[in-house]
């Protein structure tokens, strides 16, 4: 009787263990492959725009129907980014070779580059990086070449009249760039004194400005460079720029 007292005894005895760590028998756990959230694929234009040479290659490959509004403004981006690098590697060139050593071949690329819409911005700013007279010489043969196009002649107008471009600047196109921004009487005739031993016939045009004798006042019909009209200074300066040949 003692045995089987004990032997119910130990069988009847609940555990001291929490229910949340007793050991279960459960079903091993199927798992649907279907339900396991995915990882989602990059479009073709993530890819793009991470730079992968396939997803570039497959955009160019579409037509310009297939494609959709930001493919088709990435494309120009890519295009844009492709141009910038050779107007910059030929950048280097006119930036590292002495005036002299130039050939003409790789001036004349460039001028291109300033009247391509997609690259005249980078152009401009590969010219003002030259860090001889080149730079401001090759600017203004720009702005004269492509002066139909304001946008051309705006930056190249401003980049030659900041102090980096001006200060490297020779004699003649320094004083160009007077005549260009010279506001009042005195500034004019300051100009015209550099302009009568400097000046080529590229200046001519820009000279011809202080000879007019209406625009100033109230009313736009008084004489901005009324202090010019005593002497010949003007005249002799403009004569002597008609004889020299510019450079480029």
């Amino acid at each position: 009787m003692a045995v089987f007292g004990l032997g119910v005894a130990a069988t009847s005895t609940p555990s001291l263990l929490p229910k949340s760590i007793v050991p279960v028998d459960r079903p091993p756990v199927q798992l649907n492959g279907d339900a396991i959230p995915q990882a989602a694929q990059p479009t073709l234009l993530e890819l793009v725009e991470r730079g992968d040479p396939k997803a570039i290659t497959e955009l160019k490959r579409k037509g310009a129907s297939e494609r959709t509004i930001e493919e088709t403004l990435a494309l120009d981006t890519i295009r844009r980014r492709d141009a910038s690098i050779e107007v910059i590697e030929l950048g280097k060139v006119l930036q590292t070779k002495r005036p002299e050593e130039i050939p003409s071949e790789s001036i004349e690329k460039m001028m291109d580059y300033v009247g391509d819409d997609l690259t005249e911005r980078t152009a401009l700013a590969e010219l003002a990086k030259i860090p001889n007279f080149l730079g401001a010489d090759l600017i203004y043969k720009a702005s004269r070449i492509h002066r139909r196009k304001p946008s051309v002649v705006l930056l190249a107008n401003e980049l030659l009249s900041t102090g980096e471009v001006t200060k490297r600047a020779s004699p003649a196109m320094a004083v160009i760039v007077g005549a260009m921004n010279a506001k009042t009487c005195d500034e004019a005739r300051a100009v015209l004194k550099l302009a009568h031993q400097d000046a080529d016939r590229r200046s001519v045009i820009h000279l011809a400005r202080f000879g007019e004798r209406t625009g100033c006042g109230p009313s736009g019909i008084d004489d901005c460079f009324e202090c010019l009209r005593g002497d010949r200074l003007l005249v002799e300066s403009v004569r002597g720029a008609q004889d020299r040949i510019e450079p480029f």
